[in-house]
């Protein structure tokens, strides 16, 4: 009902009806030489880029898509060097070589061998020739085209799941470093074509602060980002598309969250008791304040609930089924970030589960809510036990690091009470200054994110509900 959480995995028609662009779209889907989107585990990278690909079939734009899968012999080749001349060289040329190979096979439906691959096509020498062809076998389709010279014709060359395997060693920086002045220089050479390559925040971050060449490629990324809004949009559009009910996306994205709950009343229970300080709130705040701004995390959430009220034999999912996976759900959300990004801290999960609340923190009133004075005490005290060193780095990381990169991989948010009583959040994508060095500053102090808390203090879902503000 709700559908997979993987883009890749999904029906292509399922997926066309049920997907969201969404607001990062735009400064995606353009003529721009090269995009870089760069987001975290879950949060759609490999979707937009679906996304996008079917925007190209439907306006009949020839494109050319390449994942880890079909260019691995390449990436185990390119990562042996320890040159990064010598891995950008064989970028450029192993590129070539897939882009020319798949465009001949998909578009003139005829194979290209090896040997002609070997004459120099990584430089597009033969570009004249296969554009010509194009012109002459694909783009009659496409009457408005049919005129225009071919050296004017738009080719977009997607790449997806690069990162598959990646360690955070100093290889994999260069390789990912290498490709992507490979992407600039094939650009450089060949305006023709339009690259769109997705990366993993802890690689980009990994590799930007790696390697100072990549400070050219600023501009050209993309940061994926959701708003809550869009994933309940998201949401509805799943389900409604499972039964098959019609919709105009642009009339949902323009509806309160209280009205798209009205699309749900049939399945998901509208309110949830005892939530926090209060004692109903509506469902979609409970739901929207669990997950990370990433549409799996919602799409997870829900399943695993749904399946608690499958097994109670009841087909409305209600806050007792929540309630049940809380635990299980805020698990596996604390190992995914250990997965994410334990290359670039190699030990993550000492660091995360040393921030469980101490007993005189869980006497109090709020004990996932820091200061950023005391968060600053409570990291040196645990530093005083443990010490933690960033891959490529040879020197003990501060307090202040710590809380920078507990932020910015969403372990920590921003808050701020206003002075309507109501509560301001900010997640890392939406401010990156507010680090420790800042926060002060700017009047926010820090908290754990919710998806978090019950893996942190399990022993009682309730209490932990209580902390909750929502």
């Amino acid at each position: 009902m709700f559908g997979t959480e993987a883009a890749e995995d999904e029906h292509s028609d399922r997926f066309k009806q049920y997907s969201l662009k969404g607001k990062s779209f735009e400064g995606f889907y353009n003529e721009m030489p090269l995009r870089i989107i760069v987001g975290y585990k879950g949060s759609g990278k490999s979707a937009i880029l679906r996304i996008s690909k079917q925007e190209d079939d439907s306006f009949g734009i020839p494109n050319v898509w390449l994942t880890h899968s079909n260019i691995n012999e390449y990436v185990k080749l390119i990562s042996s060097s320890e040159d990064l001349s010598e891995k950008i060289n064989a970028w450029t040329i192993s590129l070539g070589k897939s882009i020319v190979k798949q465009l001949v096979e998909n578009y003139l439906h005829s194979r290209i061998e090896d040997n002609v691959l070997a004459k120099g096509s990584y430089n597009f020498s033969n570009k004249n020739a296969i554009f010509y062809n194009l012109q002459t076998t694909y783009f009659n389709t496409t009457g408005a085209r049919l005129k225009i010279a071919p050296e004017t014709y738009k080719i977009k060359v997607y790449i997806d799941d690069i990162d598959v395997g990646w360690n955070g060693s100093p290889s994999h920086i260069s390789t990912i470093s290498a490709l992507l002045n490979a992407l600039r220089i094939l650009n450089r050479n060949n305006q023709q074509f339009l690259f769109r390559i997705t990366l993993r925040s802890d690689v980009y971050y990994l590799v930007r602060t790696s390697d100072e060449s990549t400070d050219k490629f600023q501009s050209n990324v993309v940061f994926l980002d959701w708003d809550n809004h869009e994933i309940l949009v998201l949401l509805v559009k799943r389900v409604e598309s499972f039964f098959g009910n019609e919709y105009i996306e642009s009339d949902l994205v323009a509806k309160s969250q209280d009205t798209l709950m009205h699309y749900l009343k049939s399945i998901i229970s509208p309110t949830f008791p005892n939530w926090g300080q209060q004692a109903q709130v509506p469902m979609q705040r409970v739901l929207l304040s669990l997950v990370r701004r990433r549409p799996r995390d919602m799409v997870k959430l829900c399943t695993m609930a749904a399946h608690q009220a499958y097994s109670r034999g009841s087909t409305i999912i209600d806050s007792s089924d929540f309630r049940s996976v809380f635990e299980q759900y805020s698990r596996d959300r604390l190992q995914d970030i250990i997965n994410e990004f334990k290359s670039e801290l190699p030990n993550i999960d000492q660091l995360l589960l040393e921030m469980r609340p101490t007993r005189k923190e869980r006497s109090g009133k709020d004990m996932f809510l820091y200061a950023a004075n005391a968060l600053v005490q409570k990291l040196r005290f645990i530093k005083s036990h443990a010490r933690f060193q960033f891959t490529g780095s040879n020197i003990t990381a501060s307090e202040n690091d710590l809380i920078s990169f507990l932020y910015k991989i969403n372990f920590l948010q921003a808050r701020k009470t206003l002075t309507n009583g109501m509560i301001d959040r900010k997640f890392f994508e939406q401010n990156q200054l507010l680090s420790s060095r800042y926060v002060n500053f700017f009047g926010y102090d820090f908290e754990v994110h919710p998806a978090y808390r019950w893996a942190l203090q399990p022993s009682s879902v309730e209490q932990v509900l209580r902390e909750i503000e929502s």
